[in-house]
């Protein structure tokens, strides 16, 4: 069955991508063929990587997962140190240097199934706290909101109760609005400007995705075709504000987060592609809720890796050949698998 469903994508991408060019091929720039030739090719090749790592996961012991779990924290711990010294080790030149990362938030992201994994393993002990508290100051200190959102996101997720989560939320929400104006609040206050008006960076490659997703949703409702986001997709007013501060499009291709590039790709698609996510992510974190207490590494980890996905979703992505959307891949093809096996083990005892 996983095998059929693999095909069927392919076969759609393609499909689709005809369609664009054969239907709305005037409407939209010229398609980059090569590029969409390479990435189908490399994305048929993650799948089937996807789908071994999947295997090979599902057949390893409980406790060496969790033991590989443990030393990748490990070293995580030890690049968010390093990183501290803000000492550029690689000469990238960049603003705020993070070891082993290019920037924080590719950090954050590879951060976020690790802290969501360790918050349920550690939930009736201290360390769960103090994991999210180190991880959660590093992104105050660094000035990181990709990183708090993790922290909160795992923090939420593996609460006891909900509500007095909510509650927490809240009260730290209203103190933040508080003390906004004050200096220390300058990149947060920034950051949260969605407005046109904004220079920040970070909110404008954003913004910046979904205008030009729904610019070219209105142009081609079937979208621009897959990875030619940032080729033929419209260019809106807030690109063009991003040029005139930096004489250069930045984020054009990777639409600042994976939503509005999948909407900008695949049109009404990408949104039936993104609302069926949203479904498996609501049902991904009610099982887990339920299964809080006694869930076994296995299924943890893979919930893990689809719950935090949601950042990259929705707050910071950079394509689809990244480390979460990669293992993104792999729990859904875990949580097929395992409901296919399922099916067949109750089939067969009811007769």
């Amino acid at each position: 069955m996983v095998v059929l469903l693999l095909v069927s994508f392919f076969f759609f991408i393609v499909l689709h991508f005809t369609l664009v060019n054969l239907i709305f091929g005037g409407e939209l720039a010229q398609p980059d063929f090569p590029k969409f030739l390479l990435s189908f090719i490399f994305i048929i090749i993650s799948a089937s990587a996807a789908y071994v790592v999947k295997n090979a996961i599902n057949d390893t012991s409980e406790i060496d997962i969790h033991s590989t779990v443990l030393f990748i924290l490990y070293v995580i711990i030890f690049n968010a140190m390093i990183s501290l010294t803000k000492i550029d080790f690689f000469n990238t030149m960049l603003e705020k240097p993070t070891f082993l990362f290019q920037e924080p938030s590719h950090f954050a992201l590879v951060c976020a199934p690790l802290l969501i994994y360790f918050s349920f393993s550690n939930i009736r002990s201290p360390l769960r706290l103090i994991l999210l508290l180190i991880f959660g100051l590093w992104g105050v200190y660094i000035q990181n909101f990709t990183m708090i959102l993790a922290v909160v996101l795992a923090y939420v997720i593996s609460a006891k109760h909900l509500l007095p989560a909510f509650v927490i939320f809240c009260l730290f929400a209203i103190l933040v609005y508080i003390f906004i104006e004050s200096d220390f609040f300058v990149y947060y206050r920034e950051r949260l400007d969605l407005s046109s008006d904004t220079n920040n960076l970070s909110a404008l490659v954003l913004m910046q995705g979904w205008d030009n997703a729904f610019l070219t949703l209105h142009q081609s409702p079937i979208g621009a075709g897959f990875q030619q986001y940032g080729i033929s997709t419209i260019y809106g007013n807030i690109s063009n504000k991003i040029f005139e501060m930096l004489n250069i499009y930045i984020n054009q291709f990777d639409g600042g987060a994976t939503a509005p590039k999948i909407i900008g790709e695949f049109g009404f698609f990408g949104i039936l592609i993104v609302m069926l996510y949203l479904v498996g992510w609501v049902r991904v974190f009610i099982a887990v809720r339920r299964e809080r207490f006694n869930i076994d590494k296995k299924t943890l980890l893979f919930s893990g890796f689809y719950l935090a996905s949601f950042l990259e979703f929705f707050i910071r992505g950079a394509g689809y050949f990244t480390p979460g959307m990669f293992f993104l891949i792999v729990s859904v093809l875990y949580f097929i698998t395992n409901k296919v096996v399922r099916k067949e083990i109750s089939y067969e005892t009811s007769h």
